[in-house]
């Protein structure tokens, strides 16, 4: 096995940027209930993108454990994860991207959506929210991708994973991620959302294939 110095996953971790962003409760064992999300920002400050970047990668934490410069040979990915960002949140980061680092951005591809179903929010009103995504970057002529969503463990709710697939319908261009993560609760940490180890394998392989068609 590759050690995490050469490999595109990162050691598992708690940053201090993921503690300050966002407060999660565990879940209980049981299952029924979804965490209470405690944000402690209104709006994010968009990172910087390095000027070498041919890639960029926007989401939230289910990318935290991902690396992008060893995602592809001779691709410089950068890999933006803002800890607990809705669409609406993304939305407002991308359009704050200095344009012309997009533009020189082969691939842009973009991750979110799971927040916006734990928080219950109106589905049209994220309908309304990705439209306003793919506006802006098709009026930038730029290619982007959105990834599914993956689902959540399966003994919680059902509700939350069939409007994480209906949330899915949404998003032009998407692979088939909920099909590799449903029923596969072993790809988990122990907070039901997050991928493990092998759920972030299996992450950064399909990353892998989108930048490289």
């Amino acid at each position: 096995m590759n050690s995490y110095k050469d490999s595109a996953i990162s050691p598992f971790q708690i940053s201090k940027e993921d503690k300050e962003t966002e407060t999660v409760n565990s879940y209980n064992k049981g299952g029924k209930h979804l965490p209470n999300r405690q944000r402690k920002f209104s709006s994010y400050k968009p990172k910087n993108i390095d000027s070498r970047s041919n890639a960029l990668i926007v989401g939230d934490s289910q990318l935290r454990h991902i690396r992008g410069r060893y995602l592809v040979k001779n691709t410089y990915t950068t890999i933006h994860t803002y800890r607990g960002a809705t669409i609406k949140d993304l939305k407002d980061i991308i359009q704050k991207y200095p344009v012309n680092l997009l533009l020189q951005q082969e691939e842009i591809i973009i991750f979110a959506g799971t927040n916006d179903i734990l928080m219950k929010k109106d589905l049209e009103v994220v309908q309304q929210e990705i439209n306003c995504i793919e506006s802006y970057l098709k009026g930038q002529k730029l290619k982007y991708s959105f990834l599914e969503c993956a689902p959540i463990l399966t003994n919680y709710d059902i509700e939350v994973n069939n409007n994480i697939k209906y949330l899915n319908t949404m998003f032009d261009n998407a692979t088939n991620l909920f099909g590799y993560f449903a029923f596969k609760d072993r790809l988990y940490t122990r907070d039901g959302v997050h991928f493990n180890f092998a759920g972030n394998s299996i992450l950064a392989k399909i990353l892998k294939h989108f930048l490289q068609n």
